[in-house]
């Protein structure tokens, strides 16, 4: 939906492994490098693992799109697999007559297809993606295939490609003659921090988009410090923030944008963020009273919040119309229509909604309380203005008094002194 929004002719942050987007990171043009020396070498075994998410499988994909189309390569994904049923995949990739066979009879079966294509001058390739669920007999088995050879040439080259856990499979002690023929092997690590505003622009650029600047370089750190360089976790973030820009109307992806949506993921997807500036920041005690708004200002700010909620409700109308054309029959509609994109657009503005809510009891909440304070405060003046007035009268009292027995003993020592000179002597 946001394609034409933006301008792309497709989907640039798309999570499918498209070797069109493979992006030749530092680390990914080393395994790719790995990779051909190995082939073009004819090494035996080549091990090639990395982190879930940081594009193995695109990079196979890519590989397969450079090699000879002439040689025979079997790609295999599900590795959940017997030494049997791997067997029996492998000979029917190829073609060849294995029903009813048995376990020994397959390993002949395929070992005279490899010395066939070995006279005309043509290696086989087996690529095991996800190789770190193959069991440890079926991982023996292949070891085994490895060692059908013509001499100095290898009949079979084996490349591996799985999760760390692969290689800790590979140091086990049962596996070690596995590990031993291993020739080239590589750990593909997430992106660095300076290639991720590249990559994000490489993708845009894939899919034909008019701005490669589209996200700041703001937003840009944000997703680096929530995905650490997974690109399949930059996919899934970027993705989201297109959608949600295209909600908003904005032509510039920014750190605002990526905070709200990382916000949105940590609370309803499988992934949370661990970033603390996406969490939504509740002060544990309102502001002081001479610090905010004034009550009248507050109520103003209720009124635009309750009309921001019109216009999220409005949205959220249409948002359900545009999901309804897709099982409405209306086939000229459809086919611009993507169902998830209306599903995050519906759960934005449902989102968008409820903060809304939770906005309007913040402030009302914070109006009583600010009600409560000026009370508070009235009655403070009140109670020292009374204490003052009492403390003022009451010092007068003291004054007037004070006054008077001044004005008595006055009289009093002039009387005795009259007294004393003229009757005294």
């Amino acid at each position: 939906m946001y394609e034409h929004f933006y301008g792309f002719k497709r989907k640039p942050f798309q999570l499918l492994p498209n070797a069109d987007f493979f992006f030749r990171s530092k680390k990914h043009d080393i395994a790719l490098t790995y990779l051909e020396y190995g082939i073009y070498e004819r090494a035996g075994f080549i091990v090639i693992t990395g982190e879930i998410g940081t594009g193995k499988t695109t990079l196979l994909n890519y590989l397969l799109r450079t090699l000879n189309k002439d040689l025979p390569i079997i790609y295999i994904s599900q590795t959940y697999l017997s030494p049997e049923d791997f067997l029996r995949i492998i000979c029917q990739e190829f073609s060849l007559p294995y029903e009813g066979k048995r376990k020994s009879e397959l390993i002949e079966l395929f070992g005279e297809f490899l010395v066939d294509q070995f006279k005309k001058d043509r290696y086989v390739i087996l690529i095991l993606d996800e190789a770190q669920n193959l069991p440890l007999e079926t991982l023996e088995e292949i070891r085994m295939l490895s060692n059908l050879d013509a001499g100095s040439e290898n009949l079979l080259q084996i490349i591996l490609v799985g999760q760390p856990s692969l290689r800790e499979k590979l140091r086990g002690e049962s596996l070690r003659q596995l590990a031993q023929r291993v020739e080239v092997s590589y750990h593909l690590g997430p992106l660095d921090r300076d290639e991720i505003g590249d990559y994000i622009r490489y993708r845009i650029e894939r899919a034909e988009g008019t701005d490669k600047d589209l996200f700041s370089e703001e937003a840009i750190e944000e997703i680096y410090n929530y995905s650490k360089g997974i690109p399949r976790i930059i996919n899934a973030v970027c993705h989201m923030c297109l959608v949600y820009g295209m909600a908003d109307e904005l032509r510039k992806i920014d750190r605002s944008l990526v905070l709200n949506v990382l916000k949105d993921r940590s609370d309803w997807d499988l992934i949370p963020t661990e970033k603390e500036e996406t969490k939504k920041e509740i002060p544990s005690l309102p502001p002081t009273f001479f610090e905010t708004k004034n009550l009248e200002e507050l109520l103003r700010n209720i009124d635009v919040k309750i009309g921001s909620i019109a216009e999220v409700v409005g949205l959220l109308k249409m948002s359900l119309e545009q999901r309804d054309l897709l099982f409405s029959g209306r086939e000229d509609k459809r086919e611009n229509i993507d169902l998830k994109d209306i599903e995050l657009i519906f759960k934005k503005y449902w989102d968008v909604f409820l903060r809304e809510l939770g906005r309007i009891e913040e402030t009302l909440a914070l109006g009583l309380e600010n009600q409560k304070r000026l009370i508070n405060i009235l009655s403070q003046r009140m109670n020292l203005a009374k204490n003052f007035s009492e403390k003022k009268k009451s010092n007068w009292f003291s004054l007037k008094y004070s006054i008077l027995i001044g004005i008595g003993l006055f009289i009093l020592l002039t009387l005795f002194i009259f007294l004393f000179f003229n009757y005294g002597f």
